[in-house]
């Protein structure tokens, strides 16, 4: 029963946000995370040529785990996050291959059936081998562990009230797995790698559900944020202003507010100084803001939420107004 409610838990969310959001990769990596789940519950099969596809590739959900908690919430990875996927998905498919072709099943369970890709048994082979994909192993969790951490302390302040729980499970997930590999790596048998496997089963449990509830929060979070900023807005702010309130509604203090001069064929800033849009920067995101069919601004602002274009666009429409008339008044003054 576990395993189906965390297999369907991320196959379930994975669907949910690739419809909402087909553009970021993280619905389709928890769609795959769900099907790599039950790939590896095929060892439990009687059948031999089952059971050995199962028992070679039980490992590859770990490493679709990680790249969608580095992907997170962008969809897409750093270079240096990239070579510890690529490296993961290595050592999970191609690397482990030598250990299966020496390993002997009735060695450790007299009712497994045979491994079909082994060639001749050898204790010393799968030891060695074992123990190196082990060490690699615990070396690229910590590599996964860093990149978390630094990622969190870079977040920003909407960033962490939204996604420290995905973060935290994260977190929690590699410093349990980094165990259960040490466990294996010293010969641990037994309980003890029964209850290290039980104690990673938690935070890989919560993340599909845990990155649910964000998504959802960023919702309601932009609901409250367009019903505010309509209040303020309706306060008559005065010149200048109407930058503080947008950045507010997005909880972004990096958020600039840009004014299209068709004279010109150039933004300007709020104290009417030319501005070029960051269009290479990803971490940057740019929602344009049209009143009739024609642009009067732009809104710059941090893409690091996946809802952050969605809800630029719903606080942008619902300051549209005033923005046109402030606008107006820049190409004015640019006269």
């Amino acid at each position: 029963m576990l395993g189906v409610v965390i297999g369907w838990g991320f196959i379930g969310t994975g669907l949910f946000t690739w419809s909402r959001r087909p553009d970021n990769s993280l619905g389709s990596l928890m769609v795959a995370t769900g099907f790599a789940w039950f790939v590896g519950g095929l060892s439990s099969s009687n059948i031999p040529a089952v059971f050995s596809v199962g028992a070679l590739l039980s490992s590859v959900y770990v490493v679709t785990t990680i790249h969608t908690l580095l992907a997170a919430p962008h969809g897409t990875l750093s270079p240096g996050d990239r070579r510890i996927v690529t490296v993961g998905y290595l050592v999970v498919t191609v690397g482990i291959l030598p250990l299966y072709l020496f390993y002997d099943p009735s060695t450790d369970c007299a009712e497994c059936p045979e491994n079909v890709f082994m060639i001749t048994a050898s204790d010393t082979a799968v030891n060695v081998a074992g123990t190196v994909i082990n060490l690699i192993g615990i070396v690229l969790l910590a590599f996964v562990l860093r990149s978390l951490v630094r990622r969190w302390r870079r977040a920003t302040r909407a960033e962490r009230r939204l996604y420290t729980p995905m973060y935290a499970a994260g977190i929690a997930l590699m410093i349990a797995l980094i165990g259960q590999l040490g466990l294996q790596s010293a010969g641990s048998e037994g309980n003890a790698l029964e209850v290290a496997f039980i104690i990673a089963l938690v935070p890989f449990a919560l993340v599909p559900y845990l990155f649910l509830g964000s998504f959802l929060r960023a919702r309601l979070v932009q609901g409250g944020a367009v019903s505010n900023l309509m209040t303020r807005i309706a306060e008559a702010p005065r010149a200048g202003q109407l930058r503080d309130a947008l950045a507010d509604a997005l909880e972004d203090p990096s958020l600039e507010l840009v004014y299209w001069l068709p004279e010109r064929r150039r933004y300007v800033d709020f104290r009417g100084r030319d501005f070029d849009l960051p269009e290479d920067d990803p971490e940057r995101a740019i929602t344009t803001i049209e009143r009739e069919g024609q642009c009067v601004a732009a809104i710059v602002h941090d893409a690091a939420l996946p809802e952050a274009r969605e809800h630029a666009g719903a606080v942008g429409a619902a300051a549209a107004l005033a923005i046109e008339n402030e606008a107006s008044t820049r190409r004015r003054r640019s006269r």
